[in-house]
């Protein structure tokens, strides 16, 4: 029997419980699957094959999903913008191609004031013939500035048809007043001029065009003397 070194004891030594050394591990059929000795970790017990490729296939899938949402999305931004390139257009159209306002929207509503009591009360129970219509102007018009006059213009509430006035000075080519349409029972008092006009007489002609009411069509016309005073109060009637 050999002797022991004096550093050394059976009790350090490995032993398998029957007195022999331990036997070094190796895989056989009780080794446990996938473990491995040496440097390295062990490889997964459940990775598939191919998992690469099925990463970068669904990378690229994310990627076409992007390019598919901003695709649509530009496409939602420019039906939108025709949308409203549209919308405007249409507005633009009915905008312009709006039918014109064509009343007087500086007239008033009621009996011209110049009237006494009892010529208003007359006025509101008379009915014009519908072969005829009635004007209705301050024999003088009076004005203090040159540029606006008191007229006292009305389409009287028994008319049957919608008037246009307009006053022309003699010796002048232009108007000094046009109006739009005038429905019954409305009229001006005061109007203003087209252009100045020099203190004095001056003669005027109010030229009254009658329209029906619902074509508009002209139903025909009648001339009235007037005086235009600038600059002096005069006394003056009433039509």
């Amino acid at each position: 029997m050999t002797d022991l070194p004096n550093n050394m004891s059976t009790s350090n030594m490995p032993s398998n419980g029957a007195g022999g050394p331990v036997p070094a591990p190796s895989v056989g059929a009780g080794a446990v699957p996938g473990a491995t000795l040496g440097v390295g970790a062990p490889a997964p017990l459940n990775a598939p094959a191919g998992a690469g490729a099925t990463a970068a296939a669904a990378a690229s899938a994310r990627v076409e999903e992007e390019r598919k949402k901003k695709r649509k999305r530009r496409i939602l931004i420019i039906v939108l913008l025709l949308l409203l390139l549209a919308g405007a257009g249409v507005g633009a159209f009915f905008a312009l191609n709006q039918p014109e306002n064509l009343y007087d929207d500086g007239t008033l509503e009621g009996i011209a004031p110049n009237k006494t009591q009892a010529e208003i009360q007359a006025e509101l129970n008379r009915v014009v013939d519908e072969s005829m219509f009635d004007i209705s102007i301050a024999s003088v018009i009076e004005s203090t500035d040159g540029r606006t006059g008191k007229a006292y213009i009305e389409n009287v509430p028994g008319n049957h048809y919608d008037l246009k006035v307009s006053l022309v000075p003699e010796n002048q080519d232009d108007p000094i007043f046009e109006s739009k349409l005038v429905a019954p029972g409305n009229y001006f008092e005061d109007i203003t001029f087209a252009y100045p006009l020099d203190d004095g007489i001056h003669q005027a002609v109010a030229h009254f065009t009658a329209f029906d009411r619902e074509s508009h069509e002209e139903i025909g016309a009648v001339d009235a003397q007037v005086v235009i005073s600038v600059g002096e109060s005069t006394e003056g009637g009433d039509e």
